[in-house]
């Protein structure tokens, strides 16, 4: 029998009384296990974002990334970034004010390291995101309208159109929504956006 069958049947376990000796290993192989040890956390968080039971976990998964995008500086994410984004831009508008507010501070580190690589994809969700944007900047959590006012400002370059394309396209006139917010600007401020060609 091995050592895991004895501890299963209440035998004891033999344990070294000596520590064994650890080998030397070269700078190549102590990143490549910091790498691999961070795929998996990305994996195990990412995983935790998508949590069907607990409210909790996914709150904690998206502090926890928060932190280590932070710490990482959003390098080497791979498809890890989409996964993110995903999920959490789903989360922008959820019942929960704790998990709202990190959804909020999570999409804002995103806009951060969003990259070149990333750009098209991340501008395509920030549009999409636009009226929850719009609509939590009064939400009714203080935190959640201070954590969307500072996402909006990360998030406010993907939201520029580039200078070939006209902002209202047939379809965005037909916007009932884009309208009813258009509506509330100040006129001086639809004049500028209209001088620049931004609407």
């Amino acid at each position: 029998m091995d050592q895991t069958q004895r501890g299963i049947l209440g035998q004891p376990l033999l344990v070294p009384t000596t520590q064994p000796k650890k080998k030397r290993t070269s700078m190549m192989s102590f990143f490549s296990k910091v790498r691999k040890y961070k795929k998996i956390v990305l994996d195990l968080l990412v995983h935790g974002l998508y949590d069907p039971v607990s409210a909790e976990v996914i709150h904690e998964s998206m502090k926890t990334l928060t932190i280590i995008l932070g710490k990482i500086q959003g390098k080497s994410l791979g498809s890890f970034f989409v996964d993110i984004t995903l999920q959490t831009r789903t989360l922008l508008d959820d019942e929960n004010d704790n998990l709202r507010y990190s959804a909020f501070v999570l999409f804002g580190q995103l806009a951060a390291y969003a990259g070149r690589k990333w750009k098209t994809f991340f501008t395509s969700q920030v549009k999409q995101t636009q009226d929850s944007l719009l609509i939590h900047l009064q939400d009714r959590n203080p935190q959640v309208a201070k954590a969307c006012k500072t996402t909006f400002r990360a998030c406010s370059p993907y939201l520029k159109e580039r200078k070939e394309n006209s902002f209202q396209t047939e379809e965005d006139q037909r916007n009932p929504k884009l309208c009813r917010q258009l509506s509330h600007y100040h006129p001086e401020l639809l004049q500028f956006l209209y001088a620049n060609k931004i609407l």
